[in-house]
């Protein structure tokens, strides 16, 4: 699973699929979901764009804040 880790609190987990020279859309999910809520949509979408989809901080495989734990 890929992971962004941009401080030692915060690791979020994220999903890229690529075409080359696309443009690129992120997906961001709603309140008490997380990034497979985009996955019905990531084939037809990755046939024209770059598809980047993310769980929110405590959602998913993300980590949560240290007061959420």
């Amino acid at each position: 699973m890929p992971y962004f880790s941009p401080l030692p609190s915060l690791t979020l987990f994220y999903s890229l699929h690529v075409t080359d020279t696309a443009p690129p859309i992120l997906r961001i999910h709603c309140w008490c979901c997380n990034s497979h809520d985009w996955d019905f949509s990531i084939a037809p979408l990755a046939a024209t764009y770059r598809v980047i989809s993310f769980d929110l901080r405590g959602h998913g495989h993300s980590s949560a804040p240290p007061d959420l734990t």
